[in-house]
C-alpha cells in the first residue's frame, strides 16, 4: 500500500472514530446540549483537528443519521418473511419501526432530524441517499404494494403517501408517549397497548 492510500485509510478511520464519538455524546447529552468541544474531547482530539474533518455538529448528526438509516433498514428487513402475507409483513415492519425507536433512541432521533430543521442543510445528493430504494421509506412502500397486489388493502391508495401518513402518525404517538409519561400512568394506560391500537386503526383504515 502506497503512502497516499495509507493516509486516505487513516483519514477515513479517524472520521469513523469521530462519528462514533459524536454518537456517544448525542446519546449522553442530547443533540441540543452537545457541543463540538464535547465531541472533540470524547474523540480525544483538539477542537481544531475536529474541524478538519467536520464543520459542525449538524454535519456529524447527519452522519449518525446515515448509520441509523442503515440500521433501521436492516432492523425492518429482518422481520420480513417472504412466506407471510403482505399485511403480516406490513404490521411486522411497523412494529419494528416502533421497537427501533425504543431500543435505539439516539439513532431514532438522528433520523427524525432529517425531517426537521436539518433537512434544509442536506445536499441534493445526500437527500437522494436518504430516500433511495432500500431505505425504510421504500421498504414500507413495497410492503403496501404487496398488500395491494394480494388484495388485503384497497387499490386506490398511493403507497408513498400512505407510508408518510403511517410514519408521521407513529412518530407522533411515540413522541406523545415519551412526553406525557406521567399523564399516561395517571390514566392507567399501557403504552404498548396504545401503540397497538393506533396500528390497528391505521391498517384497518386501508383495508377494503
Amino acid at each position: 500500500m502506497g503512502i497516499i492510500e495509507r493516509r486516505e485509510r487513516e483519514k477515513q478511520q479517524r472520521k469513523e472514530e469521530i462519528i462514533q464519538a459524536a454518537k456517544k455524546v448525542f446519546s449522553e447529552l442530547g443533540f441540543e446540549d452537545s457541543t463540538m468541544i464535547d465531541i472533540a474531547e470524547k474523540a480525544e482530539l483538539s477542537k481544531g483537528t475536529l474541524y478538519l474533518y467536520f464543520n459542525s455538529k449538524e454535519e456529524l448528526h447527519f452522519e449518525v443519521g446515515l448509520i441509523a438509516l442503515e440500521k433501521i433498514t436492516n432492523f425492518i428487513s429482518e422481520r420480513i418473511d417472504e412466506n407471510q402475507s403482505g399485511l403480516k409483513n406490513l404490521r411486522a415492519g411497523l412494529d419494528a419501526y416502533l421497537e427501533f425507536g425504543e431500543k435505539f433512541p439516539t439513532y431514532y432521533n438522528a433520523i427524525l432530524a432529517f425531517e426537521s430543521s436539518n433537512f434544509d442543510k442536506v445536499s441534493a445528493k445526500d437527500k437522494t441517499r436518504i430516500f433511495a430504494d432500500g431505505s425504510p421509506l421504500y421498504l414500507l412502500r413495497d410492503m403496501i404494494l404487496q398488500c395491494i397486489e394480494d388484495g388485503s388493502l384497497r387499490n386506490d391508495i398511493n403507497p408513498i403517501e400512505m407510508v408518510i401518513l403511517l410514519w408521521s402518525q407513529l412518530t407522533g404517538i411515540q413522541q406523545f408517549i415519551r412526553n406525557r409519561t406521567k399523564v399516561i400512568e395517571f390514566l392507567d394506560i399501557k403504552p404498548d397497548e396504545l401503540l397497538n391500537k393506533q396500528l390497528d386503526i391505521l391498517i384497518n383504515g386501508m383495508r377494503k
